[in-house]
């Protein structure tokens, strides 16, 4: 990989992770003790493929990796916020970010 996309990758990279870290510190109060344990085996999942990729020096394929966690891990939080805000707050994440929900 070229010093140009590996400089791409990494600054992306570092974003969804700013942003993955604001969604763990702020929207994880209202799960369960089994969807927590849900977010951890995804974490410890994403953290053996970071290992994988990166030595591998393929940037891409960890921000592939990362970019999946990062949708799934919006869902959920909005899924899970959507049982004790009601629906009237997963309406307003579809209007924020439509491409995010199928």
């Amino acid at each position: 990989m070229d010093d140009s996309k590996k400089f791409f990758f990494t600054k992306a990279i570092k974003k969804l992770n700013k942003a993955n870290d604001l969604l763990i510190e702020t929207g994880l109060f209202n799960f369960s003790d089994i969807e927590l344990k849900e977010v951890v085996d995804r974490i410890s999942m994403l953290q053996s493929q970071k290992i994988f990729w990166l030595k591998k020096n393929n940037y891409n394929r960890y921000y592939y990796d990362l970019s999946d966690f990062s949708l799934w891990l919006f869902k959920k939080v909005v899924k899970v916020e959507s049982k004790f805000q009601g629906e009237d707050f997963k309406k307003e994440m579809k209007k924020i970010v439509p491409d995010f929900f199928e």
